[in-house]
């Protein structure tokens, strides 16, 4: 009877810290859920919770100290020497980890490290890794180099130089034209970079001082270089010779800016409104991939979770487009025929959920989609909402238990 008067406890959070859990919290509820990308566990937590059959599903698990603190930074964060912490600590950091040289003492003081992007290293610090998570990429530099984020290459920059300087970055930009770039091999600039993107008049004196593997983009003079990944009238006042790197799109609404483009290069996936085809075969238009979409109808794009309800369907007269969303989520009383209707495109999302029926009607039309998963259909409503009065839910980007 005592177990009826209960109420069952749902967590949800993206760093979930059980390393304090005490074992009167997990007795005073019937059930315990809990879901993570990480979860902080101490020999202690994983008895009460084998104890007490709690539910933890998570994408990593980190085996920490009792009584262990968390510390999260979010963007950009370093450790120096000196820099240690007194308590058990385990550090996240969502973005740029940067390691100094000599920060080992700052390193072996934490519990644990969890890099959620990017971890940048002095070569020669490797065999001190194996303490930190990387979910993400490693940038390895030289000790006795200077780091930047990123190199810009210009006059000022070559003439402040010292004599035999060493750089480490990520990328190095050299598009200033009307420089005299002699002066980075007359120094014995030294570059260290993943990728490069040069002018074409640069090409010839600074290729020498960059590493043989950095990836180089070459860009003709006269040309404006851009990451921008869609024409607007902005770029247009930046000049009608583009060179975009990367994807690029041009929707039909902007054929009047395309029509005054006098050039356009493109390094990765051109995307044309397939009514703009004509013009494509006509301008002067390079790319490496030329996509041509049916591009009618609203677009929804650059959403964290997206809930397609019938109601939305029904509304778009010339049906949707799905784009660059993390989850998509199909209500369950869409029926197929609907969706296979009015869902037109569905690209770049990390998952798509529905039924199997739903699902079935949109794979087609589905492109870089990370996952694709049939749901179980829900219990009645009135089932839901007793569960729901009986369910106590928290939902926190971080939560200590």
């Amino acid at each position: 009877m005592e177990n009826l008067n209960k109420k069952d406890l749902d967590i949800q959070a993206a760093v979930l810290n059980l390393s304090c859990m005490q074992e009167q919290v997990l007795a005073s509820y019937r059930r315990v859920r809990a879901k993570a990308a990480l979860a902080l566990v101490s020999p202690r937590a994983q008895q009460l919770m084998a104890q007490y059959g709690m539910e933890l599903q998570t994408a990593s698990t980190l085996l920490v100290p009792e009584g262990c603190q968390l510390a999260m930074q979010n963007g950009t964060a370093a450790l120096q020497k000196g820099q240690t912490v007194s308590q058990p600590t385990v550090l996240v950091v969502n973005g740029t980890l940067t390691l100094h040289p000599d920060c080992q003492d700052a390193l072996e003081s934490y519990a644990a490290v969890q890099v959620n992007g990017e971890l940048v290293y002095p070569m020669g610090m490797e065999g001190m890794l194996g303490r930190i998570q990387v979910n993400g990429s490693r940038q390895a530099y030289r000790p006795d180099a200077v780091l930047l984020d990123k190199i810009t290459l210009d006059r000022t920059f070559l003439l402040r130089a010292a004599q035999g300087a060493k750089y480490d970055a990520a990328k190095l930009v050299a598009l200033e034209e009307n420089v005299d770039w002699s002066l980075a091999a007359s120094k014995q600039l030294d570059f260290r970079v993943e990728k490069a993107v040069l002018r074409n008049s640069a090409m010839e004196s600074l290729l020498g001082c960059i590493n043989p593997e950095a990836k180089v983009v070459e860009v003709p003079d006269g040309m404006f270089y851009t990451r921008q990944n869609q024409l607007d009238k902005g770029l247009l006042l930046q000049s009608r010779r583009i060179f975009a790197d990367g994807n690029f799109a041009i929707d039909a609404e902007q054929a009047p800016l395309a029509a005054r483009l006098e050039q356009l290069t493109v390094t990765g996936t051109l995307r044309l409104d397939e009514r703009l085809a004509d013009w494509a075969e006509k301008a002067a238009v390079k790319a490496r991939r030329l996509e041509l979409v049916d591009a009618r109808g609203d677009c929804l794009e650059d959403i964290g979770c997206l809930e397609i309800s019938r109601a939305m369907l029904e509304q778009a007269e010339f049906g949707l487009r799905i784009e660059d969303c993390a989850s998509v989520e199909f209500d369950e009383d869409i029926p197929p025929e609907l969706l296979r209707e009015k869902i037109r495109s569905i690209h770049d999302c990390a998952s798509v959920e529905g039924t199997a029926e739903q699902l079935a009607a949109v794979r087609a039309v589905c492109r870089d989609v990370a996952d694709i998963s049939a749901r179980t259909p829900s219990r009645t409503s009135s089932r839901i909402n007793q569960r729901d009065l009986d369910t106590v839910r928290i939902t926190a980007a971080s939560y200590t238990l």
